[in-house]
């Protein structure tokens, strides 16, 4: 009814409270005093919200607390009045049962820290054991700011229930604050703790975050810590290739960890791999390469960046990048050839870019 603009608002007020019953109580209430307002009875308005706020129906839907304050601060002009008539529904709302109401109340309690407070705590003490009524609360507790807070009523969750998605929960938030330890002690009890099965998308992308945090916590830390990250992380590698997840970056990620570490032999075992599943492929060979010219070490890139020109014909950037590293090194004869090597042969309008670039190297060599 109310789609219809030519239906008077008087009408459309009159319809909103003859259907105010059951679980629409409230919210039919709210309605009514709204189009009560645009029709211009700001009188009515006005004492239909005072009925509304002083008379709650607690077994049915919450009204938009916002809404109702806004209608009637219009019709009354009263900031006082409303005061009054929310620490009349606050009292009644929070010595009642209704979770649904109490969390209604939190964007209007949210403008007083206190009340937001205090508000957030009965609707902790209503959701019990309800994970999914504690997860709304701590969300918005989130939400409003109030993360130390909120994280503070997750933690006792997650060990008390420890499900799989509030582990992933109590990880995605933990990732968030740069606490990577949490994150990774979250994730990993995320991925073997039992339920339905999983997407493989979705293990892989957990793995990922998994294998991310054990490299943060290697890269901040030295020793034993160190040395407990980087075994993590070829774990959690290894089980990505147990799985066939088919993501090639862990590999060389962990590729480049070791060899920062030293650790050649290991190191070579994980950038290899992907040459290994597909040696007729480019993408291998400069995995390896641009790990080892990220390391500043262009000799030993060399071979790979060659390799995968070789196997890849027809991508001039292959031969861009491998003549770059030439020059670096101080080959200028054979980078010279490369480039003009792709000045003269017809490439793909794709690699125009690519071929003024190899063009502007060659005319800086004269």
């Amino acid at each position: 009814m109310t789609n219809y603009a030519r239906v008077p608002h008087e009408q459309i007020a009159a319809a909103w409270e003859a259907i105010a019953v059951g679980p629409y109580h409230n919210v039919a209430r709210a309605r009514a005093a709204q189009e009560w307002l645009w029709a211009g009875q700001n009188q009515r308005a006005g004492e239909r919200i005072v009925d509304l706020m002083s008379n709650p129906d607690l077994d049915a839907f919450p009204p938009p607390l916002d809404q109702v304050a806004q209608v009637y601060r219009t019709a009354t002009s009263n900031e006082a009045g409303w005061q009054l008539l929310w620490h009349t529904w606050s009292e009644r709302v929070l010595a009642g049962k209704s979770f649904a109401h109490v969390m209604a109340m939190v964007p209007v309690a949210a403008r007083d820290r206190a009340e937001l407070f205090a508000t957030l705590q009965r609707a902790s003490e209503l959701a019990g054991d309800d994970v999914d009524d504690q997860l709304a609360m701590i969300g918005a507790a989130r939400q409003y700011g109030l993360t130390a807070w909120a994280d503070g009523a997750l933690e006792p969750l997650v060990q008390r229930v420890g499900t799989r998605d509030l582990h992933i929960l109590a990880g995605e938030i933990a990732d968030a604050e740069s606490r990577f330890g949490d994150a990774l002690g979250h994730y990993e009890a995320a991925f073997d703790a039992p339920g339905p099965p999983v997407a493989r998308s979705v293990v892989a992308a957990e793995l990922r975050h998994m294998f991310d945090d054990c490299t943060q916590l290697a890269l901040q830390s030295r020793g034993s810590a160190h040395t407990d990250a980087v075994t993590r992380a070829k774990h959690w590698a290894d089980r990505g290739r147990e799985l066939d997840l088919g993501d090639a970056t862990i590999d060389r990620d962990l590729g480049e960890l070791l060899l920062r570490d030293g650790d050649r032999t290991e190191a070579w075992r994980y950038l290899s791999s992907q040459i290994d599943r597909d040696p007729y492929s480019s993408a291998g060979y400069v995995a390896v390469a641009t790990v080892y010219a990220k390391l500043g070490r262009l000799a030993e890139a060399q071979p790979f960046r060659h390799q995968a020109v070789l196997v890849d014909q027809t991508n001039p950037t292959l031969r861009l990048q491998e003549a770059q590293e030439l020059l670096a090194l101080g080959h200028t004869a054979q980078a010279k050839a490369e480039l003009h090597d792709i000045v003269a042969r017809h490439w793909h309008s794709t690699y125009d870019e690519i071929v003024a670039n190899a063009k502007a190297l060659l005319a800086s060599q004269h």
